[in-house]
């Protein structure tokens, strides 16, 4: 497996939502029962799935559906050889999500505190009626790199694995709130991960056994974000389409359509820009404005997206533009 690198000046993607506001209440409690101390008290053991309703506060749990597989929460003594299997696994397969124009899966952030450290916890949020087995894996690409050389104490990638045998409304999502974005290393100091790049790999199968996969990159943003979804400004975590810049150097992305339809947005306008030390000689898209306070970030190009509305999917915007060399991905 070659080395993973998304290195070259950065490309920063932003998103600014047409809307008019409205005011909503989310919860935003950690419910991850794959801890050895967790707390949460829907939690009846490590193998408890967890169902969160996208227009609702509702929890719930099935006695369907387990999490058979935990590799973070199983590999507590953090064996290498746990690690580079996880980092080995294969997502590449032929039948991919983006044949379609949404996702049925995005990650919710949240804020939390550890140790007196504060950073962002990602919640995978996958329609429950889309899948009888899926697997996943978060892996942060700055500590973890190629499995064929030395593994870096910060590397802990997580691999899981779900299966269940039941259906529930259009609503639910299996959550999935385990992961945060923060390294430990061997003494147990805690570093925020803000600024790294994660990927993001996805398996789904079926009740017709067809199993459809993507992997994505996204970048961790700072603790201070904005994470109330009664703002416009709301942060949401877009995805990147690994596969499509690797071969098609398109850059295509995944918008969470769950924050723009609360707020009744009708079109997404999408900004990328590139962050240099050097200022642009010249901008041709000055007259557009930018959504930012980066000084030597310049917009390079700018698309409006229409979509359909579908609760807790992704929406898919194909940036036409070819760029060279290894990119870099701030969103």
């Amino acid at each position: 497996m070659e080395e993973q690198s998304v290195s070259m000046g950065w490309i920063l993607i932003l998103l600014f939502l047409l809307i008019s506001s409205r005011s909503c209440e989310e919860s935003s409690a950690k419910t991850c029962c794959q801890m050895s101390d967790s707390t949460s008290p829907i939690c009846t053991s490590n193998s408890t799935c967890v169902i969160k309703f996208s227009d609702s506060n509702l929890l719930a749990t099935s006695k369907h559906c387990s999490v058979i597989q935990d590799t973070k929460f199983e590999n507590t003594n953090r064996s290498d050889t746990i690690k580079v299997d996880c980092i080995r696994s294969n997502f590449d397969v032929r039948q991919r999500f983006e044949e379609t124009d949404t996702l049925p899966f995005h990650i919710e952030l949240f804020n939390m505190e550890k140790d007196g450290e504060s950073f962002i916890g990602f919640d995978v949020r996958l329609h429950y009626m889309e899948f009888v087995r899926a697997r996943f894996r978060l892996m942060n690409l700055h500590h973890c790199k190629s499995p064929f050389g030395d593994i870096s104490p910060e590397c802990n990638p997580r691999c899981v694995k779900l299966t269940k045998n039941d259906k529930l409304d259009n609503q639910a999502f299996l959550s999935y709130d385990c992961e945060s974005g923060f390294t430990q290393d061997l003494s147990g100091h805690i570093q925020p991960s803000t600024g790294d790049t994660y990927l993001f790999s996805m398996c789904m199968t079926d009740s017709g056994e067809g199993q459809t996969c993507g992997e994505y990159w996204f970048l961790v943003p700072p603790d201070t974000t904005v994470l109330d979804t009664s703002r416009p400004d709301h942060q949401v975590l877009l995805l990147v389409d690994r596969t499509e810049y690797d071969q098609n150097t398109e850059v295509v992305v995944y918008i969470p359509a769950s924050h723009v339809i609360k707020h009744d947005a009708d079109m997404l306008s999408v900004q990328l820009l590139h962050d240099s030390a050097e200022p642009m000689v010249e901008d041709p898209f000055v007259g557009e404005g930018c959504w930012h306070n980066k000084s030597t970030a310049a917009v390079i190009h700018v698309q409006n997206i229409t979509f359909n509305k579908f609760p807790g999917h992704n929406i898919r915007g194909v940036l036409k533009i070819r760029s060279f060399g290894t990119m870099g991905v701030q969103i």
